[in-house]
């Protein structure tokens, strides 16, 4: 198989206006293949109406422009997104052999992969977050117990209803009438947010149409499968080993005995409050033998939550917050922390911090949603905690200041991590096989 394989991927942002988890993934894909000899372009959505077509470290990026203000009815499946025609003139122009997409977000979708198999290019799916199976992004069945990601038009109606507000009776009730599809072609019109089940099932069917469909993770693995999926393979997440290199030990001592470490984007679905509050339930001697140190990235629409969550940290006496702290940077801090502090409530798939945080020989005091239970062994090499739960945080926190040694056993069983230039190869691996027809 020849190396000019043109890849395209497709995701909801990219360098140099956005930088998280997905675009990092991507970023270091499109690298390795184009170092490769590959050919790699970049589709994304521009909602802000200002961007042309502009490469970002050699790749091509072909921005279509989206409405900045999206209605119900296009977030919930009733009408065909904005933009959909560019996406469309863009593939045509650039025909590439596979379309990779990243994203099912309103303005980037399985819509947007249909248009890409009507063309004839070839294609494939990665999902990088929880809502890839669950509208709630959670996987919280009911709010208590984690899902196994299974799509069941009742169950998810009742689950989604419960969460806005009715009583677990009322939503079951209400589920009956919603998943019958009479009622739900009535309903929809007026209340699209009703037809978001309805949606996420023509979604994943859409899905299964693709020639492959990529997990991230085991848990997300046995998702795929337990919604009737045959054409999906497990690629595991890797790092970056140029900037985080394995290590063995800490490299500077801070005067605590408990060092935390938060690193992630500030929004509420990281869970930052449940860790602050947590903190307060201690009693004042035991939150002071505790330093927390924040690493994050303002999120766009959530300045208020920044804000409230500084004033909570900086009300306790902490210090060490750290606005767009750089990747190198991040090493050092890992390097100077016991335990990183993993609080997130939903929207997670594999979230590559565990895997950073591994590479430096560094525990992770997680929550026990599916995806951070997924790679974190409790107590092993990590604790896991009731998500959402910030009592049982506190409780492992006062458990951990009096049983320390725990954190050098849990350091001593972590594995050794996979690299980006790992995932790279098994990519190339899957493209090849989709353009030999296997």
């Amino acid at each position: 198989m020849s190396k000019s394989l043109h890849i395209t991927f497709g995701l909801a942002g990219y360098y140099p206006q956005n930088y998280a988890g997905t675009e990092s993934y991507v970023r270091n894909l499109a690298h390795y293949l184009y170092n490769s000899g590959y050919r790699v372009s970049i589709v994304i959505p521009d909602p802000s109406g200002e961007l042309t077509q502009y490469s970002y470290e050699d790749i091509p990026v072909y921005p279509f422009q989206v409405s900045g203000e999206p209605n119900a009815a296009e977030m919930n499946g009733l009408k065909s997104p904005k933009g959909i025609d560019a996406f469309r003139d863009i593939l045509h122009y650039l025909q590439p052999d596979i379309f990779h997409l990243h994203s099912l977000n309103r303005a980037l979708d399985s819509r947007h992969l249909q248009v890409a198999m009507d063309l004839g290019i070839k294609t494939v799916f990665t999902g990088h977050l929880g809502g890839t199976f669950c509208v709630k992004g959670n996987l919280l069945l009911y709010g208590r117990t984690n899902c196994d990601g299974t799509v069941i038009n009742h169950r998810c109606t009742a689950c989604y209803l419960k969460s806005k507000g009715m009583s677990r009776v009322v939503s079951e009730i209400a589920a009956f009438f919603l998943s019958n599809l009479k009622f739900s072609k009535l309903l929809a019109p007026k209340r699209p947010a009703y037809n978001l089940i309805n949606y996420k099932e023509r979604e994943l069917s859409t899905l299964k149409h693709a020639d492959r469909v990529i997990a991230l993770s085991p848990w997300m693995e046995t998702a795929y499968k337990n919604n009737g999926f045959a054409n999906v393979s497990l690629v595991s997440q890797g790092i970056n080993t140029k900037i985080f290199t394995e290590s063995a030990q800490r490299k500077n001592d801070v005067l605590f005995p408990l060092n935390l470490l938060f690193a992630g984007r500030m929004h509420p679905d990281k869970g930052i409050h449940i860790v602050l509050k947590a903190l307060e339930h201690l009693h004042p001697d035991d939150r002071r033998q505790i330093n927390l140190t924040i690493a994050t990235i303002p999120f766009s629409g959530q300045t208020g939550y920044y804000n409230e969550m500084y004033e909570m940290y900086a009300k306790m006496g902490y210090r060490r917050w750290y606005k767009n702290a750089k990747p190198g940077r991040i090493v050092g801090l890992m390097n100077e922390s016991d335990l990183l502090i993993l609080s997130s409530l939903k929207n997670e798939a594999a979230p590559l911090v565990i895997l950073e945080a591994f590479s430096q020989k560094l525990p992770v005091l997680g929550s026990d949603y599916i995806a951070i239970r997924d790679m974190v062994r409790d107590n092993y090499t990590g604790k896991l905690f009731q998500n959402g739960n910030s009592r049982d945080l506190a409780t492992k926190l006062y458990d951990l200041l009096r049983e320390p040694t725990l954190l050098a056993q849990w350091k001593a069983n972590i594995p050794k991590v996979r690299s980006t230039n790992d995932i790279g190869k098994d990519m190339a691996s899957h493209y090849a096989d989709i353009m030999n027809g296997k």
